[in-house]
């Protein structure tokens, strides 16, 4: 195993879970692309717990939420930025108002 990305998508028993080689460690996965973690983790009902309130300027610190939920012996720390979330919701929005106005002008806007 040569980095973390091919740790990420290797069996659970990862080289850091051995005996030998106990360190504390975090890994970061990208949600969507590991099975345990989108079937049992992110749905998990657990309460989020407020880190970093959302600021009233832009320039504030983005807010924060986080929930521990564990799955077969292992800690998963689940982050939500409710901010973004709204973001990554209206952007597709966006585009789809933007390409149905392109199409009322003539498929040549296009």
């Amino acid at each position: 195993m040569n980095n973390c990305n091919e740790l990420a998508w290797s069996d659970p028993k990862s080289e850091f879970d051995e005996p030998k080689n106990k360190v504390p460690y975090i890994l970061g996965v990208r949600m969507r692309n590991v099975k345990v973690v989108y079937e049992k983790v992110l749905s998990d009902q657990g309460e989020f717990r407020e880190i970093r309130p959302e600021g009233k300027s832009s320039r504030a610190p983005s807010p924060l939420q986080v929930k521990e939920v564990r799955v077969d012996g292992r800690r998963y720390i689940v982050c939500h930025n409710p901010k973004q979330a709204r973001k990554d919701r209206a952007d597709p929005e966006a585009i789809v108002a933007s390409l149905e106005e392109q199409l009322k002008k003539g498929d040549k806007s296009l």
